[in-house]
């Protein structure tokens, strides 16, 4: 009994100067003056055969069950003093923490850099198996015991990994966050609405978006065209341009400035391709009818810019009168025949003029 005593006495001093906060330390110290204990050291190893009880609340005849070492007391720290101090060697103080000391804290195992007094690592009590757990690959699960990759999460309902800017370091606040469930893997914009920018539905083809090296993208295929920013491949799929009424492309208009040049929509009214010359819309390939029409010798066409000279088919030999018959001009008493279906480009209103020889058409392009 005495050695026990002894052993007990000696490891309670040992632990009693880094586990327990001052007020409990002061309580130690006056019950040792009380009892008449004093410090002891022990210049050697100390080996105790059995299990170990320390804090101030530990008992004689204490049921250790499985427990090999006990600590037992109403504010429990474990305090890693780290004594060097000369040259580089480093020094920092640690502490494990549990729970909080004052009235109505929290409740958490917890890992103090004693030297910054700052907590790094906490776990609440009340968390859920395996919220934490680190395999012997070096994955990590969090939510699971068998993580497959680095790190892998699991929940029932929508696994999401939360990024979030705070104004810490006097940056706009953003939230974002990453998650898939049944219905999608998606990217949320918590801060704007969640809204939900990027969406990817289960089932969706290989290389529905490819992104090569050189920044080219390829929708369904993993080989897009190096001179091409943006190739679609497929077999029984189209182009969907965005569609818009005349009045929401001329609204879209009052928007537009030279750089735009090239943006491209569809007129629902028209029925037709509007490209951005970077001062107009301007209408894309037969987009509309057109008409040739013969009074006399004079043609006329609209929706083209291109003139067309008829030198080559008159020999002056004789009078000579035109005629047109659809897109095929025709000279009497020649056997030559103009094909004008080359100049309907159907861009917009033009006026076709025969001067002498030449027929010309305005307000091309």
């Amino acid at each position: 009994m005495r050695k026990k005593l002894l052993c007990l006495s000696t490891l309670f001093i040992i632990f009693s100067t880094t586990i327990c906060a001052q007020q409990d330390q002061d309580i130690a110290l006056q019950k040792k003056e009380k009892k008449g204990i004093t410090d002891q050291v022990f210049a050697e190893d100390l080996i105790v055969q059995g299990s170990l009880a320390v804090g101030l609340d530990a008992i004689d005849g204490e049921d250790f069950g499985f427990d090999t070492f006990r600590l037992k007391e109403n504010n429990i720290r474990i305090h890693f003093d780290d004594t060097s101090g000369s040259g580089s060697f480093p020094g920092n103080d640690w502490r494990i923490v549990i729970n909080d000391a004052a009235n109505g804290g929290a409740n958490y195992f917890g890992i103090e850099d004693a030297t910054a007094d700052i907590i790094s690592f906490k776990i609440l009590a009340g968390a859920p198996a395996n919220a934490f757990f680190m395999a012997a690959n070096g994955n990590i699960g969090l939510g699971t015991d068998a993580p497959v990759v680095k790190l892998h999460i699991a929940d029932g309902n929508s696994p999401v990994l939360r990024i979030e800017q705070d104004a810490s370091s006097g940056f706009t606040p953003q939230i974002w966050d990453i998650a898939g469930n049944e219905a999608n893997f998606f990217i949320r914009d918590v801060t704007n609405g969640s809204t939900l920018p990027f969406r990817i539905k289960p089932g969706a083809p290989q290389n529905a978006l490819f992104i090569a090296a050189n920044g080219n993208i390829g929708l369904g295929t993993a080989t897009p065209n190096a001179n091409a920013s943006l190739e679609l491949k497929s077999v029984n799929k189209g182009f969907l341009l965005n569609r818009l009424t005349t009045l929401e492309k001329t609204t879209l208009q009052s928007l537009l400035v030279a750089e735009d040049i090239g943006l491209m929509v569809y007129d629902t009214d028209i029925k037709g391709l509007f490209s951005w010359d970077g001062t107009q819309w301007i209408s894309g390939v037969n987009t509309d009818a057109q008409d040739l029409a013969l009074t006399t010798n004079t043609l006329s066409l609209t929706n083209d810019g291109t003139p067309v000279d008829l030198s080559g088919y008159l020999d002056n030999t004789d009078a000579q009168d035109l005629t047109l018959t659809t897109n095929t001009l025709s000279l009497t008493n020649d056997g030559t025949a103009v094909d004008l279906s080359g100049y309907l480009d159907n861009i917009d209103a033009q006026t076709v003029s025969l001067t002498g020889t030449t027929l010309a058409i305005s307000n091309g392009n």
